[in-house]
Formats: C-alpha cells, structure tokens, sequence
C-alpha cells in the first residue's frame, strides 16, 4: 500500500468493475432498491454522455468525462489512503484498519472526515461527535495500535506513503499514551501495517 502502481491498478479495477462489485454488494445485503438506482445512474450517466458527445464531443469530454475521472480519481486516493494501515493478523478489526488523522484543516473543511477509524465504527454518528469518540475512546485505540496522525490529511498521508517517506509519517504520528519508546517502533509498526495481505 505504499506503491504507486498498486495503487494504479487498485483504480483501474475499481474504474473497471466498480459498478458489478458494488451492485453484487448490494444485493448480497438484499439492498435491491440501492442496487437498482447505482446501475441506472451509471448507464444513464454513460448514455447522457455518448448522447451529448454527437452533438460536441470536446464539450463533453471537459464537462462531464474529465471531472468523472479526476473525482473518481481523488475518491479512490483517499479511500486508498484510509485504509493503507492493516493489521494482517486482525483486517476485520475497524481500530487496526483504518486511520485517523486529527487537528488538520481538512477535518475543518470536510465534516471531520479524517475521523475515518470512528467513521467505521458507527457509521451512523454525526460529524460532530467523531472528536468527542476519539477521546472517549483513547484506550481502545492504544490497545489496538490504531495508527493516527496529527496535523496531516489524507493527500499527505498518500504522499508520504507514495515516497517511502515513513520518517515523515513518524513525525506526525500520534503515540497514544506513550505506547512506543522510539520513532523506529513506530515506522516498524507502519511498514508492518502496509504489507501486502497474500490470500
């Protein structure tokens, strides 16, 4: 997960066959209702598009195809990113899965977004309340090594990854009641976490 032609092809599967996983998704969890209106977006969405492209294609192509992929692109960075940290030993476990990243303008700016390991959690709880969960629950995520970092967002993060830039990961890194004794525990913990999972 700190690879970027991994991540590459993590995008291009999800271009490729987001729309068939999501859908089975769905009706795996019998969410028929939720299922059938991603499919008629998406094909109404591709149609509109070839439709317009006979009248300007080049119209087309900057207003509707462009923004699609460059949205798509970021959506999947991000979701990328949030969840580049797994415990091998424990992937179901939302505090070993996921990051937070906290004290950041982004949170500011996207409904405290970065809250992503209590975003899992409780999917349903408001935006407001993911600061006060965090400190609620300080112990859980100490107990589960739960990687989190301050002053950071999810770009950087996925930057640093990218690079290799674990010492600048550190820097950033939130030990939750001084559980590591050293900068190099913590970059060991990290380049654990983003080991590839062989089935």
């Amino acid at each position: 997960r700190d690879s970027f032609s991994d991540f590459m092809r993590y995008f291009g599967t999800f271009m490729y066959r987001g729309l068939l996983d999501l859908s089975l998704y769905f009706s795996r969890k019998k969410r028929e209702k939720l299922m059938i209106k991603t499919i008629r977006g998406e094909v109404l969405y591709i149609l509109m598009c070839v439709g317009l492209c006979f009248i300007n294609w080049q119209a087309t192509v900057v207003v509707f195809i462009i923004p699609l992929l460059i949205s798509r692109f970021i959506m999947m960075l991000g979701n990328w990113t949030q969840h580049s940290f797994i415990d091998a030993a424990d992937p179901g476990n939302h505090y070993k899965n996921s990051i937070t990243c906290i004290n950041t303008n982004y949170n500011k700016k996207c409904w405290n977004d970065g809250y992503h390991i209590s975003h899992h959690v409780k999917p349903t709880m408001h935006w407001t309340e993911h600061p006060i969960h965090f400190t609620e629950n300080i112990q859980k995520y100490a107990l589960n090594k739960s990687i989190v970092f301050e002053g950071i967002g999810f770009l950087e993060v996925f930057i640093f990854l990218m690079f290799k830039r674990y010492d600048k990961l550190e820097k950033h890194f939130v030990n939750i009641e001084n559980s590591y004794t050293s900068g190099d525990e913590v970059i060991s913990l990290m380049k654990y976490r983003t080991q590839k999972i062989v089935n």
